[in-house]
């Protein structure tokens, strides 16, 4: 499987699935996002792979969108957000939905997508120098890759408007007091520590792990594909509205952005 922004690998009944595009974070684009999907297809269908391991290569997990890309795509003018949104709901469906444990292990920045990959996965384990952000509204957009439905059924609405809408970061203890995640351990001890995770879980009774699973996809997440479905809708609207333009040109220019116009 030939990947760019995506590294894949099997080592004993793990499947390393790592975004894999240091040079900007590992920021999300459509390829990225579609490398994804094959990648966790892959992870699903091995009957050998007991446990699927979502890291990131580098300084972060994943710095959000692709602001750069963003740019680049606007400039040329054939955006079109919602091939991206589309993609990044198979990714969220296949992490919630195949009959193995996924664990996401987290450093540093954890930001829009890469929350939402987080924050999906079975478990999650953070280093302490992790901080959360939705960053979405930041640039003018809605939502997505599941980040709204998450944070509002873990959270309830109040606590979730505020972090979607002001952007505001968590550390990873706040997020592990708010139960976001499964746990908080020290830099140099995150490597370990999932290992140690993944070991347990690979000593567990399969069919069993793969139930429970499917009981809470049942319980939390039955109306979850309909909620991805409306993102692309809104996510659209949002791409189209000026408001996108402007906070992407202020990303790139390192300056606050300037929302809004007049009726």
């Amino acid at each position: 499987m030939e990947l760019s922004q995506v590294a894949y690998s099997v080592s004993g009944a793990i499947a390393h699935v790592t975004l894999h595009n240091p040079g900007r974070l590992n920021a999300v684009n459509l390829v990225m996002a579609t490398e994804l999907v094959r990648a966790l297809e892959t992870a699903a269908a091995d009957p050998g792979v007991r446990v699927v391991l979502l890291s990131g290569a580098g300084k972060a997990f994943c710095a959000g969108g692709d602001v750069a890309w963003f740019a680049e795509e606007l400039e040329s003018g054939e955006f079109d957000v919602a091939d991206l949104v589309r993609s990044l709901g198979q990714v969220a469906v296949l992490i919630r939905t195949m009959p193995k444990p996924v664990v996401a292990s987290v450093h540093r920045c954890v930001a829009g997508a890469g929350m939402g990959l987080a924050l999906l996965a079975d478990f999650c384990i953070a280093s302490d120098d992790t901080s959360f952000v939705t960053a979405f509204s930041k640039v003018g957009l809605a939502s997505d890759t599941g980040v709204g439905y998450v944070l509002t059924r873990r959270l309830g609405h109040l606590l979730a408007a505020e972090l979607l809408m002001s952007g505001r970061s968590l550390s990873a203890l706040d997020a592990r007091r708010l139960g976001l995640i499964t746990s908080v351990v020290p830099a140099d001890e995150l490597g370990q520590a999932t290992a140690d995770l993944i070991g347990g879980l690979l000593t567990g009774p399969r069919t069993a792990l793969a139930a429970i699973k499917q009981q809470i996809w049942q319980a939390q997440f039955a109306d979850f594909d309909r909620y991805l479905e409306q993102e692309v809708d809104l996510q659209a609207a949002c791409a189209a509205d000026p408001d996108f333009a402007e906070g992407v040109a202020a990303f790139v220019a390192r300056r606050p952005p300037t929302f809004g116009r007049p009726d």
